[in-house]
């Protein structure tokens, strides 16, 4: 018989994409290092191309090998960076929190 798979410890709280205000965006979006130094005109036009995306918990967002064509930015909650070993078992790499990122931008 397996043992029961475990479960990280987090408690996981959501926050519905348009409950992000364009202050709150602003705010994360300066927070970024590629993003850090420019003028508000500047950074608003930044934050006009990018827009929300509500992941449910547990869901997968990308996989290794996948496109690098997006940036990511977390703006709440958490998301785990994981990589599976040769028997399945999950690895965490590291734990995104809101500020954080992952990705690529696209030139």
């Amino acid at each position: 018989m397996m043992a029961p798979r475990k479960r990280s410890p987090l408690v996981i709280k959501t926050t519905e994409a348009d409950l992000c205000s364009v202050s709150l965006r602003l705010k994360i979006l300066g927070q970024v290092p590629f993003f850090r130094d420019l003028a508000p005109t500047d950074l608003g036009w930044v934050n006009s191309h990018f827009h929300e995306i509500d992941f449910e918990t547990d869901e997968v967002i990308c996989l290794s090998g996948d496109s690098a064509d997006r940036l990511f930015i977390i703006a709440d909650g958490r998301v785990r960076l994981l990589q599976h070993s040769l028997a399945g078992k999950e690895i965490l790499l590291d734990l995104l929190t809101p500020g954080e990122f992952f990705g690529a931008l696209s030139g």
